[in-house]
């Protein structure tokens, strides 16, 4: 990307931006100084469904956010999975486990879908807790928000066969 915008280019990244905040920082600077558009592509957006979520949400139809719950636990990842890269499931190598390898675009469409950011999170991220891994494979978050609504978000590697089921609650 940095490279990219030495040349005067537009830069459009897939996620993770970069396993290390500071890659990030670096690619943020360099989009700064120069005039080009810089992004991370988020692909989930341009599903109809979510779309048509956020287009119920941003209308007013579903009224004022409540409460959101987005349990999603088909990630499920074997040991020989996790043992099949070096790199896979460590910090050096990926930054993190199942909220950055897995769980991006739905962290993202869970903020994107509703417009609203959470003022408070506590989060429960256990490490290694289903595999012989470093980083979180487990995580239970709890969110409040601006007007009062509340939300969770639970994810895991470690179940099988899981589910995908987002609530919202107007």
């Amino acid at each position: 990307a940095i490279e990219a915008f030495q040349y005067g280019y537009h830069v459009l990244v897939e996620k993770p931006a970069g396993v290390y905040t500071k890659a990030v920082q670096q690619m943020n600077d360099a989009a700064a100084k120069s005039d080009r558009k810089f992004g991370i592509m988020y692909n989930q957006r341009t599903n109809p469904l979510y779309q048509k979520l956020r287009d119920l949400i941003q209308s007013g139809e579903l009224g004022e956010i409540r409460r959101t719950n987005w349990i999603i636990t088909d990630w499920y990842r074997s040991q020989s999975y996790y043992n099949s890269g070096g790199w896979r499931a460590t910090w050096a190598g990926e930054g993190g486990g199942v909220l950055l390898n897995q769980d991006p675009h739905q962290l993202d469409l869970w903020q994107w879908t509703t417009g609203m950011m959470p003022k408070r999170i506590r989060a429960f991220c256990h490490f290694g807790k289903y595999r012989n891994i470093e980083v979180e494979d487990d995580v239970t978050a709890y969110v409040e928000y601006e007007n009062g609504a509340t939300g969770l978000f639970i994810t895991t590697t470690g179940e099988a066969p899981g589910t995908n089921r987002f609530e919202i609650n107007g």
